[in-house]
């Protein structure tokens, strides 16, 4: 009996630790302050409140898009995963969700998409045409497409404010990488590096 009271509430306690935690995750007030102690917003961090129900994913989600779009916080520095989560669906909602909201924000710098599928491409460039603002972006390991590929490029041939560029271990041909190249040398931007990182 004593052993059954104490899983009883051990059991109480980590439950309600673990909503405390949940439900942190879905205050705007907690995300800038996290966002505000380095001015970044870090893929482990989202992670960690991803780690629950789909509901409460998407909340959190929500959330931090609002953050982001609305430049609630001194934002510099996105670092995301593509894919977060097991569930395709939530993944696709996710990205494009922050993605949208990276593309309106006015503060962000550096753009970290860590493994993102071919479709991404699409959504990269649009924020690439929509961002005023980011310099840096590493879309390493990308499982892009030629087509999105070339869809970066095009991107690459109008955006004025990136001056570096990595997309290391990428899948796409070797002619759309020298398209991408073509239009990173063509639009001249200054401070911009000479290479782009393959």
């Amino acid at each position: 009996m004593i052993m059954k009271n104490i899983l009883l509430i051990a059991c109480i306690v980590f439950c309600g630790c673990a909503t405390a935690s949940a439900n942190l995750c879905h205050e705007k007030e907690y995300w800038i302050e996290e966002i505000n102690k380095t001015n970044s917003l870090e893929r482990n961090k989202v992670k960690r409140c991803l780690d629950s129900d789909i509901e409460s994913q998407r909340k959190t989600t929500l959330v931090i898009t609002e953050v982001i779009k609305n430049g609630a916080a001194k934002l510099k520095t996105v670092s995301i995963d593509a894919a977060p989560t097991t569930d395709k669906d939530f993944n696709d909602f996710y990205i494009n969700t922050i993605l949208y909201a990276v593309g309106h924000n006015k503060t962000i710098e550096n753009l970290t998409l860590f493994n993102a599928v071919a479709d991404r491409a699409f959504k990269v460039a649009k924020v690439m045409l929509d961002n005023k603002t980011i310099k840096r972006l590493s879309l390493d390991k990308s499982d892009f497409t030629d087509q999105g590929a070339l869809a970066i490029a095009d991107a690459l041939n109008v955006n004025k404010s990136l001056i570096w560029l990595s997309m290391e271990d990428s899948k796409f041909s070797m002619s759309s990488r020298e398209a991408i190249r073509k239009a990173w040398s063509a639009n001249k931007v200054e401070g911009r590096e000479e290479k782009i990182l393959f």
